[in-house]
This record gives C-alpha cells, sequence and structure tokens, in this order.
C-alpha cells in the first residue's frame, strides 16, 4: 500500500471513527428512549391521589424526569398513606397500600442484590413518595452508562488504529530506507550486479525500482565506456601503424624509387584523412554529451535547408556512379531550430552508407513530407539490407554488423547519428528487407520533427 493510502486511511480513520460512534450513540438515544421508556399513569388516573395544588403539567414533569433518569430501575410512587400509584415491582402491586413496618423493614433489608432509595418531590406534590429499587448495588443498565461505554470504547478502537496504521507507515519506511541506503552505498562502491529488490508497492518501492533502473544505466555506461576506450585505441593504432611503417620506411631509405615514394606518401595521406575522420566523429560524439552545442542552434528554414542537401548530395552521387531522386514537400514558412553542421554530418553519414552499401547503378531516395503535425525525412536505398540481427543494434556505440566487420572505420557513425537526433529532440527509425531471390531488398531510415506552433 502506497504512503499516500496509507496517509489518506489514517486521517479518515481518526475523521470518521469518531463520526461514527456519535452516530451510533445517537441511535442508540433514540432508540433506549423508544424502547425502555417506562410506561407511566396518565394523570386522570391518579388524580384523586394527588395533591390539588399538582397539575397536569406539574405530573408531566415527574414522568418525564423517572422515565428518562430511572431507565434499568424498579420504582414505585407512593402516597403518605403508603398507596401504590404505580408500581414496576412484582411484589408491591399497584392500587394496594403496602403495610409501613413490610416496607420499612424491606428498605433495611440488604440481600446483597437490591438497594432501595426513596425520595420525594417537595416542590411538586408532598404527599407523593418514590421509592427506587435498583439491581446489583446501583449498577443499572442505563442508556447514559451504555452510551459512555460506547463513546470509550471507540476512543480506544481509534487510537488502536492510529497506533497500528503509524507503527506499520513507520515500520514499512524504516525498513525499506535501510534498504536503499545499503544498496546504494554498495553501488557507490562499484557493485553494479547487485539487484536491489525492496517488496511492497509504496513510494520508497517505486524508488527502489528507480535505483535498479540507474543500476544498470551505470553499468551500461561502464561498459560503454570500456568499449569507447578499446574501439578507440584499436581503431587509432592500425593507421598510427601505417603511418609509422611507412615513414619510417621513407626516413631509411627503403623506399628511393619514386613511384614507391610517391605510393608511400599517398598512403601516409589516406590515413592521416582517416584519423582526421575519426578524431572529428570522437569530437561531435562527445559534443553531444555536452549543452554547449545547444547555444549554436538556430532557427532554419527546414524546406530551403533540405532542398540545398538534396542538390549537394545528387552532386556527390555521380561520383560513385549513383542515382539520387529528391522530393521535398515541407511549406517554406516551418522553421526548425537545429545545429546545422551537426544535422547535415548525421544526414551525409546515412546518404553515404546508402551509397557504399547499394554499389554502383544504384538508386538512392531522399524524401521529405509533412504528417501528423511532423515533418519527415525519409533516405532510402535499393541495397542489400540490414541482417535482422542486427538492426537492432546499429545505433550502438563502436557496434559493426556483419556485413561491415572487415571495413574500415571505428563505428562511430550511426551511433553518432543516434546523438544527434536525440540531442534535437527528434526521432529516428530504420526499416529493412534483406536481399532474396523472391523480392526487392532496401532499407530506410526515417527522421521525425516535431514542428511547434
Amino acid at each position: 500500500m502506497k504512503i499516500k493510502t496509507q496517509g489518506i486511511l489514517l486521517f479518515a480513520g481518526i475523521v470518521l471513527l469518531p463520526f461514527f460512534t456519535l452516530a451510533a450513540e445517537a441511535f442508540l438515544l433514540r432508540f433506549a428512549g423508544r424502547q425502555e421508556r417506562i410506561p407511566m399513569p396518565m394523570y386522570e388516573e391518579i388524580v384523586p391521589y394527588l395533591n390539588e395544588n399538582m397539575t397536569k403539567h406539574d405530573w408531566e414533569k415527574i414522568v418525564f424526569r423517572l422515565s428518562h433518569s430511572r431507565q434499568g430501575a424498579d420504582m414505585v410512587i407512593l402516597t403518605t398513606d403508603f398507596r401504590i400509584l404505580f408500581s414496576t415491582i412484582g411484589e408491591l402491586p399497584q392500587g394496594q397500600t403496602v403495610n409501613e413496618q413490610i416496607l420499612i423493614s424491606r428498605l433495611k433489608e440488604k440481600d446483597g442484590r437490591y438497594n432501595y432509595v426513596a425520595e420525594s418531590f417537595p416542590k411538586l406534590d408532598e404527599n407523593l413518595f418514590l421509592l427506587t429499587r435498583f439491581d446489583h448495588s446501583g449498577k443499572t443498565s442505563s442508556p447514559m452508562v451504555t452510551l459512555a461505554l460506547v463513546f470509550f470504547i471507540a476512543i480506544g478502537v481509534t487510537i488502536l488504529f492510529v497506533l497500528f496504521v503509524i507503527v506499520g507507515i513507520i515500520r514499512s519506511v524504516t525498513s525499506s530506507v535501510t534498504m536503499l541506503e545499503k544498496a546504494t552505498r554498495r553501488i557507490v562502491s562499484g557493485e553494479f550486479d547487485l539487484d536491489v529488490d525492496i517488496k511492497g508497492s509504496n513510494e520508497i518501492s517505486s524508488l527502489g525500482n528507480s535505483l535498479n533502473t540507474m543500476r544498470l544505466k551505470l553499468k551500461e555506461n561502464m561498459l560503454r565506456r570500456s568499449r569507447f576506450v578499446m574501439g578507440v585505441s584499436h581503431d587509432l593504432k592500425t593507421p598510427l601503424a601505417l603511418i609509422r611503417g611507412y615513414a619510417e620506411a621513407i626516413g631509411d631509405g627503403i623506399d628511393k624509387n619514386p613511384g614507391s615514394l610517391e605510393r608511400s606518401t599517398s598512403i601516409i595521406t589516406s590515413k592521416v584523412k582517416q584519423l582526421e575522420d575519426m578524431i572529428d566523429d570522437l569530437l561531435d560524439v562527445v559534443k553531444l554529451d555536452s549543452e554547449e552545442y545547444r547555444g549554436m542552434m538556430n532557427h532554419i528554414p527546414l524546406a530551403e535547408y533540405l532542398e540545398k542537401f538534396g542538390r549537394e548530395i545528387k552532386q556527390d552521387s555521380e561520383i560513385f556512379y549513383c542515382t539520387v531522386e529528391t522530393k521535398i514537400d515541407i511549406d517554406p514558412g516551418i522553421t526548425v531550430r537545429m545545429d546545422n553542421r551537426l544535422v547535415n554530418r548525421a544526414l551525409l553519414n546515412i546518404v553515404n552508407n546508402a551509397i557504399r552499401y547499394s554499389g554502383k547503378n544504384s538508386c538512392i531516395r531522399f524524401t521529405a513530407f509533412m504528417q501528423n503535425g511532423k515533418a519527415h525525412i525519409e533516405i532510402s536505398d535499393n541495397g542489400p539490407g540490414i541482417k535482422s540481427e542486427d538492426l537492432s543494434h546499429i545505433f550502438e556505440t563502436f557496434y559493426r554488423g556483419t556485413s561491415s566487420r572487415r571495413e574500415q572505420g571505428p563505428g562511430l557513425g550511426l551511433a553518432m547519428v543516434k546523438g544527434v537526433i536525440d540531442s534535437h529532440g527528434w526521432e529516428i527509425n530504420v526499416r529493412s528487407v534483406e536481399a532474396s531471390p523472391a523480392g526487392q531488398s532496401g532499407t530506410t531510415f526515417e527522421i521525425e520533427i516535431p514542428i511547434l506552433a
């Protein structure tokens, strides 16, 4: 149970239990008043025995007083000559005259079961007096006693309920916080394989689940960092070793032939260019983890930018004997806030991959259109497609698909593309059909750009 729910339950219990108690007491009081009211004689029945000064209103006062204050007790109303006007005691029947000595002896009698109390009505009628018999030494089942008992029981139940809920909340919170503290310390010490298991469904359990998610993210980041360092080290080492080898050959005079010397120089230059491209990719990847580049974003007309980009890739594709088809269907008035250089680099990466994997005489389609309040950019090719086991990993850092593992490059290209798209608040998706004898193949990268009104 959530802590908020427990708090609401506690508050409801504190408020509602006294309310129900008061309602129960009101019901008991009314019920008792209806069920246990003593049937007193009418004024007309006993008027011959009353003082001439006692009115009907005075008698009704006596009736009201006795019927409400003597519930649970037996009563006898007598005249001063010991005539019984009203009686609830079987051995003292109404209408009879009791012997004075017998009555006095009964009043003095102490049998352990009854107590007798005699009182008069001096302000109403001096000719009347009341004899009351209490069972068990004055302990009666008066509704007031019952109501008081109900009230104190309700107070006790409320206190027990409040204590039970408070103790439950404190135990739950204390246990969960203690487990969280221990788990946090172990995670800080580097135990990323520790599973934080906190039972229950309250807010602290949810915090434990969040801590588990954070632990897995930290573990993933640590592994990614290790792969990053290893990948960079490996990919930088290969061109550097070639540069060093050819440079040493030139320095030692091994390559004295002009043709060999030119070839070595060309290889060194190409490897330097490869290193520059790798370093640019690394800088872009690192740059995406900072907030500095956001200050370089500008509002750019989307249609104009995409049309210019389309013209550029059309020219570049001719070198690789490829055809690029462009179709831009975007309102010229729509602008998008973006880092022009990074987005350009990301789109070029996708286009270059499409050209490289599709080969000569292939067709690359570059289209843009509006749908559901978003701008969609699609880059499609008719290449061999991406294998299904690679499709979910292509945006991971240093990942190389099964069809590209022998190619040069650090495997940062699509990871950088994903980083650029995510950093702008856009979405990128890929769908691909592998080559097969039965049909066409190809890959489509789709970028969704929300357009703010």
